[in-house]
């Protein structure tokens, strides 16, 4: 049995382009992968091990283009293939986004490399039912892509505060998914609309 079996966690990914003129386009729609850091995330919940509950909440996004570059995902990924990188021009393409750089966990639990997160706003977490939440998260026009995009992650905040004291943060993936690939261009706004279930 794969960990998250034993949470009966899933989620949904839809993906729409939304034009100048306000008109919408669905271009993805289907199920998401769930992984392993959403196990270490919620163990960490349940055993209390946080130093808050803001350690646990699922605040961060990344968009990747790498997909289809190596093996399929499954349950054990815990990074992005070719996350947009951490660097002046990473943030230029993202629109210039509230962001954070800092460590993402790797498979062992130990951090990475700084990684650039882009925060998920308050405003942008729905609850969507007693046990769902819907992330919308928005790419606008300025979000200029060099590269087609073409995969996106999830990441709980910080679930080892308590476990690594003054160290950087390490955010662990807890839910991946690859899409068709889309060349990110002025001309449209992106909007990700991410339903998580537990």
């Amino acid at each position: 049995m794969k960990p998250n079996d034993a949470l009966d966690v899933s989620g949904h990914l839809q993906i729409y382009k939304i034009y100048k003129d306000g008109t919408e386009e669905k271009v993805f729609d289907d199920h998401n992968l769930i992984t392993s850091g959403m196990g270490v995330g919620l163990s960490m919940l349940f055993a209390g091990q946080g130093s808050s509950i803001e350690d646990f909440q699922i605040r961060y996004f990344q968009i990747g283009t790498g997909a289809g570059t190596t093996n399929n995902p499954d349950y054990k990924t815990f990074k992005l293939v070719t996350p947009i990188p951490d660097t002046d021009a990473g943030r230029r393409q993202y629109g210039y986004v509230p962001n954070s750089s800092h460590p993402r966990m790797n498979s062992n639990g130990g951090g990475a490399s700084d990684e650039l997160f882009i925060l998920i706003p308050d405003n942008a977490i729905k609850k969507s039912s007693p046990t769902s939440v819907t992330y919308v998260l928005y790419l606008t026009e300025q979000a200029v892509m060099t590269t087609d995009i073409n995969e996106i992650g999830l990441f709980m905040n910080n679930p080892l505060s308590t476990l690594l004291g003054d160290q950087n943060k390490r955010s662990p993936l807890v839910a991946y998914r690859e899409f068709t690939s889309l060349a990110k261009t002025e001309q449209y706004s992106l909007v990700f609309k991410w339903k998580l279930s537990f």
